[in-house]
């Protein structure tokens, strides 16, 4: 019996690194210094990464007895416009994402979004507020730099959205606010097949659910760094 082949992107100079994206399993990825630390760190990724959907489905969708990896597709970032970075653009990002890709795109986002506040909650006043040493935003910076980037990543479809105007400057009413709108408007994304040019960055429906997933868990694993720094 022949193992699953799961599809890689590479996607490199991501802050300094090479990002692995697991094309068949929006929600897992792996960075590594290289192609070659991303590609051995994603197995593991995926294993956790069945794991945690196993814990939150009766019914997952994420199997992976025996598996190998396929890369697939490469792309480099680099900048434009001074100071904007231009993220990754797949072929596979042209595919319009399907009714039940979406609600578990959906899912995700949920289950992420539960274990977010869930982990925030437990954190004192002091360490949400405070400013740590080589960090761009405290706790609560990052927690609505989350909203503002799940609004932007919205913006970049054919989406119907409020006026940006209308958002509000508290972390947890904007991420209320943004989950609402993720809730609302993904699944209008079924079967979408546009490819919108947003400057110097290409935009999709399918990369939009990729980056969505990658955006909250990245600062997820960001948050749980921060809250180990002893105060």
């Amino acid at each position: 019996m022949s193992s699953l082949q799961v599809r890689i992107g590479l996607e490199r100079g991501v802050q300094g690194r090479s990002l692995a994206w697991a094309l068949d399993f929006p929600g897992a990825f792996a960075y590594g210094k290289d192609d070659a630390e991303a590609l051995l760190a994603l197995p593991r990724a995926l294993i956790q990464f069945e794991s945690w959907v196993g814990l939150h489905s009766d019914a997952s969708w994420v199997r992976l007895p025996e598996f190998g990896l396929k890369v697939t597709e490469s792309f480099e970032t680099y900048i434009a416009d001074e100071d904007y970075e231009v993220n990754a653009f797949f072929k596979d990002d042209r595919k319009p994402p399907t009714a039940l890709e979406i609600a578990r795109a959906l899912d995700i986002h949920r289950w992420q979004r539960e274990e977010l506040l869930a982990g925030v909650e437990t954190l004192s006043p002091e360490l949400v507020t405070r400013m740590l040493p080589g960090q761009r935003w405290n706790i609560n910076g990052i927690l609505n730099h989350i909203g503002r980037v799940e609004y932007w990543y919205l913006s970049n479809t054919n989406l119907a959205l409020p006026s940006a105007d209308s958002l509000v400057h508290n972390p947890f009413r904007l991420l209320e606010t943004t989950y609402s709108l993720v809730n609302k408007l993904l699944p209008e994304l079924e079967g979408e097949a546009s490819v919108i040019e947003q400057g110097p960055e290409t935009w999709s429906a399918r990369k939009l659910l990729r980056r969505l997933l990658w955006h909250q868990r990245d600062h997820i694993e960001h948050i749980k760094e921060l809250a180990g720094i002893p105060l």
